[in-house]
């Protein structure tokens, strides 16, 4: 994995730390700590990793300072329907610092949040059982559908089925746009 998250809630402590260092060790990128992880343990795992560690932040009373001199090097905005306006803040002193956020589940909440200034934005595409009730619910619309005489329309079933099992095992991002096939 890129990122992994390594605690900093109900996990925290050495605990935190030694999965941090496990994680770089293994390969990994950078590192996330929760939102309740501590700026003694921020500054402790700065001490013994190489690589990024990126912190929760979930309100705009976060003290954005001191988690950066504590050691964050990238913050992922996580503020549910306050995100861009946590956004907003950070930028207001921090013009330059990486911030990665949750942009919502719709375009309007996701380019509100650009435009608060987050560099990158997090999405959770739909989960697999919400994809297959989509299509089952296509299936459901579409199987018994009359063609001349009773004819049921088979192939489109086979052929959307097909394409969904070549998403799953993709396990891609593009998921929810490549079902807009199917609606």
């Amino acid at each position: 994995p890129v990122f992994c998250g390594v605690g900093g809630g109900v996990t925290s402590g050495q605990r935190s730390i030694d999965i941090a260092m496990s994680c770089e060790l293994n390969g990994a990128y950078g590192v996330v700590l929760n939102a309740p992880a501590t700026n003694a343990l921020l500054m402790e795992m700065r001490k013994r990793l190489d690589i990024p560690i990126v912190v929760t932040i979930i309100s705009e009373k976060e003290d954005f300072e001191k988690r950066i001199k504590s050691g964050a090097a990238i913050f992922n905005v996580s503020g549910g329907v306050n995100t861009a306006k946590i956004v907003r803040k950070i930028r207001e002193n921090h013009p330059y610092f990486p911030i990665i956020a949750t942009g919502g589940n719709t375009e309007e909440s996701i380019l509100e949040t650009i435009e608060a200034g987050a560099n990158v934005i997090s999405y959770t595409p739909p989960s697999t059982a919400e994809i297959f009730a989509q299509i089952m619910k296509n299936y459901r619309d579409t199987m018994y559908k009359k063609r001349g005489s009773n004819e049921m329309r088979m192939a489109d079933c086979v052929i959307s089925f097909g394409c969904y099992l070549c998403l799953c095992a993709e396990q891609t991002v593009n998921v929810c746009m490549l079902m807009r096939l199917f609606v």
